[in-house]
């Protein structure tokens, strides 16, 4: 990995990241079925399409496609690369739920812009099939993005919780090789 050293008691990155990595940690990405958020109809918003857990070591705990209620939209696929044909034979969330909640229950679950996106995803694909993710399961969620954005010093002067990072740019600051797909599993 490479080190970038910034001004936040002579740490790195690395170890501010290494501090969130413990046997209790298991980092967390979805992909959606569009980006539509904070609708009064709970069918109406963003449904996970893909899910991926893995733990610090990099071993994947669990990872599985889901059935949207309704179809994706091309401009998606192109994206991720997850269309409808993929998705056809998939479980439906409501059907893996207890699996996911019993794998995450008790955990810290770590991910990349998950404050804004994931989270809320999670909190909409419940609400869609009637599951109280509250009372149902319980675990502590960190965002790594704002890591980044504090101690890379790439907005020394501007930052605020309501910026963003892109990931490809994380990819390059912790000299990542690996090329970003968009896929669950991999980001």
């Amino acid at each position: 990995m490479k080190s970038i050293t910034y001004n936040y008691k002579n740490a790195t990155i690395e170890k501010k990241l290494e501090t969130l990595l413990d046997d209790n940690t298991l980092l967390f990405d979805t992909e959606t079925s569009g980006l539509a958020s904070n609708n009064p109809n709970p069918k109406q918003n963003k449904e996970i399409v893909e899910l991926a857990l893995i733990d610090r070591h990099g071993n994947t705990v669990y990872h599985s496609l889901f059935k949207p209620e309704e179809p994706i939209s091309g401009t998606l696929a192109i994206v991720n690369n997850i269309d409808n044909e993929k998705l056809k034979d998939a479980p439906l969330w409501k059907d893996e739920w207890p699996k996911i909640c019993s794998l995450m229950n008790g955990k810290r679950i770590v991910g990349f812009n998950n404050a804004s996106f994931d989270n809320q995803a999670l909190d909409e694909t419940c609400a869609r099939y009637g599951i109280d993710l509250k009372s149902e399961c319980r675990y502590e969620t960190v965002d790594v993005m704002p890591i980044f954005m504090k101690f890379t010093n790439l907005f020394p002067q501007t930052y605020n919780k309501s910026m963003m990072i892109k990931q490809e740019v994380a990819r390059n600051i912790l000299d990542l090789t690996s090329v970003q797909t968009h896929r669950a599993d991999d980001d």
